[in-house]
């Protein structure tokens, strides 16, 4: 699936595939959202994620959460699925509220 064109945006690239994916979307994380607890994330606070990017982030969330998607089998696969589907439906909330 490819996303159209946006002035401004470098291309997404998918990595969902990729072990050296660095955990962006923590970056991007907009206000009201719960601070990631891990030792990977930014260590200042970020700034609001822009509106025109939220409806992108809700689409590339509902992307890992469904069929066929690796992370999806992956965190199923090792017995965290259930947390981490919870995770992203809390993020997902947050994002299309605020949008």
């Amino acid at each position: 699936m490819s996303l159209p064109a946006r002035p401004g945006l470098e291309q997404i690239r998918d990595v969902e595939g990729d072990p050296c994916a660095d955990g962006g979307g923590e970056r991007a994380l907009p206000a009201g959202a719960d601070n990631p607890t891990t030792a990977y994330g930014p260590d200042e606070p970020l700034p609001e994620l822009p509106l025109e990017l939220r409806g992108l982030a809700v689409q590339a969330l509902d992307r890992v959460v469904t069929e066929p998607s690796e992370l999806l089998e992956l965190w199923s696969e090792g017995g965290h699925g259930e947390p981490w589907e919870e995770g992203i439906g809390r993020l997902r909330t947050v994002l299309v509220e605020a949008g």
